[in-house]
């Protein structure tokens, strides 16, 4: 067992096959005769696409799902949700020109709908989690490191098997994280459950971060920011949006990249967050010297006294606006930044020549 299964508590994982990594070949092509057997062809251009879509059962939404496809022509989707087992799906769920590759492990079913002309190689599928990792070869001689999946509510497994992926990878690495996370932080959404703190205690470790700057899920009892786009290289994405309807009670979204942009030659400069220095007790007076203490005894008076107003709901959800802001402003100020630089680089020609893109794959590196 190596380095990287060992962190990841243990999981098996299954590394892909030939046949999965082939563009356009094998099972996972989606059964179009005509792409099989096809070479790999890098993908080439600028304004490549990733879109993450959390379905919600993929056979009820089949019209609207083929429709999303058609008016965006995607390169790459995370499929969350699809409520299809990974041997049923490629046979009940084709689609012309993609192939699906599968997690390992199914519980609501998670996977990447692949362009036949994308070339990829699948690193490896924890079966403790439903995740994929995989390296994606774009022009100009890019690839970038794509991990994807489906975490459920208070998963503990799936956020600490992220990590240790990332962690796994070179600092020169660009890398994207996409999917439906199920993770609310007030850094991106208004509230915070158990994923949302796990991975944004990750975040600064990893250099990274989200590109959501919209809700994804919208529901009776409001809305969440839970299909979430992450990258360690920002200036990567040239356009990140939320939109379209599949059916869902969950936003598609759609990330643009530059694939002949971002970081080349050179370094990538990023900030973190130095907590174990951090001045407290600053931090405790500007939280404490911001609070407004009238306002708050108003509203829990309101509540025990039975008066529970129209209103009352406005006025708490202004407030925990404004309370966030405070406690980000009193964390910037009492919580040192350490300046990082990464020297970045650009990959040759030569290498793409002679990527594995299609037989032997390169196993998880620990």
């Amino acid at each position: 067992m190596s380095e990287f299964d060992e962190k990841c508590g243990g999981e098996e994982w299954e590394v892909s096959s030939g046949a999965e990594q082939r563009a356009g070949e094998g099972e996972d092509s989606g059964g179009c005769g005509s792409e099989r057997g096809k070479e790999v062809v890098v993908a080439s251009g600028n304004g490549f696409k990733i879109a993450t879509i959390n379905i919600n059962g993929i056979r009820t939404s089949w019209t609207e799902f083929n429709g999303y496809i058609l008016e965006h022509s995607p390169d790459i989707l995370a499929v969350s949700e699809t409520l299809v087992p990974p041997d049923q799906i490629s046979k009940k769920c084709k689609v012309a020109g993609y192939r699906w590759i599968q997690a390992g492990n199914y519980r609501r079913g998670f996977g990447f709908l692949v362009k036949n002309m994308v070339g990829v190689e699948v690193l490896g599928k924890p079966k403790g989690s439903e995740a994929i990792f995989m390296k994606v070869f774009l022009s100009g001689g890019r690839e970038i490191f794509l991990g994807g999946g489906y975490g459920a509510k208070h998963d503990k497994e799936f956020i600490k098997c992220l990590h240790e992926w990332v962690s796994s990878l070179q600092p020169s690495d660009t890398f994207i994280l996409t999917g439906d996370f199920n993770a609310r932080a007030t850094d991106w959404d208004r509230k915070d459950n158990y994923n949302g703190r796990a991975l944004r205690e990750v975040l600064p470790l990893w250099g990274a971060s989200v590109m959501n700057d919209k809700p994804t899920c919208y529901r009776s009892n409001g809305s969440s920011t839970v299909d979430l786009f992450i990258t360690n290289e920002p200036e990567l994405v040239l356009e990140h949006t939320v939109g379209g309807d599949v059916n869902s009670d969950h936003a598609p979204t759609l990330a643009t990249l530059d694939v002949n942009g971002g970081a080349e030659n050179g370094e990538r400069v990023f900030e973190v967050l130095q907590y174990r220095k951090a001045d407290w007790e600053m931090f405790q007076k500007l939280v404490t010297d911001g609070l407004d203490w009238k306002e708050l005894k108003i509203l829990v008076q309101c509540r025990l006294n039975g008066r529970w107003r129209r209103d009352t709901r406005t006025k708490l959800e202004k407030l925990m606006v404004k309370y966030i802001q405070l406690v980000k402003e009193a964390r910037e100020a009492a919580v040192p930044k350490k300046t990082i630089k990464i020297a970045t680089r650009k990959l040759s020609s030569a290498r793409i020549g002679s990527s594995p893109l299609v037989g032997e794959g390169e196993r998880l590196r620990c």
